[in-house]
């Protein structure tokens, strides 16, 4: 991660900069650890995998297994901005990364997170999805 392109300003904001940082280094541990028990994650409708997971299982095991075959590395990530310093924070991002039909994807991303008690509860994910889609899929 671009680490001096974006220096969070509160605790919620720490949460999901680290968050970033576990998907960057495949740190599958610290990935799992930032979300809650009940954490949900919604993926826009318009993708194979889109809808909204509830749990850390559902996120961990069903969506994650829908979208690593996709890709044969880490994302990297260039944090743009995070914006919301309470439990609510808003991360705009470019996740580059090699998918495994041989494309470089390259994709801009909103995502809002919603923190609880240094978790991650809640995130809703934004993308281009018709990107994602001629990038990942033949």
């Amino acid at each position: 991660m671009h680490e001096d392109t974006v220096k969070p300003e509160s605790p919620s904001q720490e949460v999901v900069a680290n968050f970033f940082r576990s998907m960057e280094t495949a740190d599958g541990t610290a990935f799992a650890a930032a979300l809650a028990d009940d954490v949900t994650w919604t993926a826009p409708k318009e993708l194979p995998f889109g809808g909204t997971y509830r749990g850390k299982h559902a996120v961990l095991n069903d969506m994650r297994a829908k979208v690593a075959p996709l890709f044969t590395a880490p994302a990297k990530i260039e944090l743009l901005s995070l914006i919301g310093t309470g439990p609510v924070v808003a991360a705009e991002f470019i996740g580059r990364r090699p998918t495994a039909i041989g494309r470089q994807y390259e994709n801009h991303y909103v995502e809002v997170f919603e923190i609880e008690d240094g978790l991650i509860k809640s995130v809703r994910q934004y993308m281009d999805t018709h990107h994602f889609m001629i990038s990942c899929y033949e």
